[in-house]
């Protein structure tokens, strides 16, 4: 050992000296290079961004949670994700990697900060390729266990689009009911929400630059008894210039699915167990969701 050691030593004082043998103005001259080469970058870096899209969209967590989910088919019960806590990110993946989706209403969130100098200005929002068809999710009812709302610091910009429109627009959110009793056709009356007119009647000034502001976007989404497939857009607009730009829904991508309320379910699984999770039906352990909604 102490025969690789000296050497070393040697090699490393070797070093500091040569190092010291460089005049002042050789030192000078390569900390000027280094100084340009790191504002080239920088410039380029700002360029490369003035030329991109003039926001950026990052996925968050919604003050939403879905109290309905489904699976296309029959399960006996939620194996590995007892071990996941109902609202992380693991259970989300192993529901969804599973063929689970949301029934009825679902929301996400999204945080739009500008990428660009100037102010930016969020005009509109719309869905794009909407795909629906009759539910499929008739296997299994998962009604999962209450979760808590743990408050918002900033509160979102709250936009709803029903799905069962022939187009749908982005709408204001009122308010929402749990109505009990029945209709006036003898079913449960379950839940009710009143959605306004038009979400973007002004448009949403955000200041870029070094320090910019950022907007939160809770989007609720209502199918009724489709299930549909769907991305959303953003008008924005940003140095005289306006278009249309995706936004992620999810962090795998930009589409979302969500299912149709069903009439009834094969099976229902309620809750998260430690052990075998408590099976039973066939039924339906969900009341209906109805929208209302205002002229536009």
């Amino acid at each position: 050992m102490p025969g690789v050691i000296v050497p070393l030593v040697g090699a490393i004082i070797a070093g500091v000296i040569a190092w010291k043998a460089i005049g002042p103005s050789q030192k000078g001259a390569d900390a000027a290079v280094s100084a340009e080469e790191r504002e080239k970058n920088k410039e380029k870096e700002e360029e490369e961004k003035e030329a991109g899209p003039p926001i950026s969209a990052t996925v968050g967590f919604p003050a939403y949670y879905p109290s309905r989910y489904a699976f296309p088919g029959r399960t006996a019960d939620l194996g590995v994700a007892n071990e996941f806590g109902y609202g992380t990110e693991e259970f989300s993946d192993w529901f969804s990697g599973n063929g689970g989706r949301a029934v009825g209403l679902d929301s996400v969130r999204f945080t739009v900060t500008p990428l660009h100098e100037g102010t930016v200005i969020v005009q509109g929002m719309r869905v794009v390729g909407v795909q629906c068809t009759p539910t499929k999710f008739d296997g299994t009812a998962f009604v999962p266990p209450p979760i808590g709302d743990g408050g918002d610091e900033v509160e979102p910009v709250d936009v709803a689009f029903d799905l069962t429109e022939r187009v749908p627009q982005p709408r204001t959110i009122k308010n929402a009911q749990n109505v009990g009793g029945v209709n006036d056709a003898g079913e449960p009356a379950g839940e009710v929400w009143h959605l306004g007119g038009r979400a973007f009647s002004a448009g949403i000034y955000l200041d870029g630059g070094e320090s910019p502001d950022s907007r939160a976007f809770d989007v609720y989404f209502f199918t009724g008894d489709k299930d549909c497939e769907f991305g959303v857009e953003l008008n924005v607009t940003s140095d005289g210039t306006d278009d249309w730009y995706p936004v992620k829904l999810t962090t795998q991508g930009y589409r979302a699915s969500l299912a149709g309320q069903a009439m009834s379910y094969r099976s229902v699984v309620e809750g998260v167990s430690d052990t075998q999770n408590e099976l039973y039906g066939p039924g339906n352990p969900f009341t209906p969701i109805t929208v209302k909604k205002e002229r536009l």
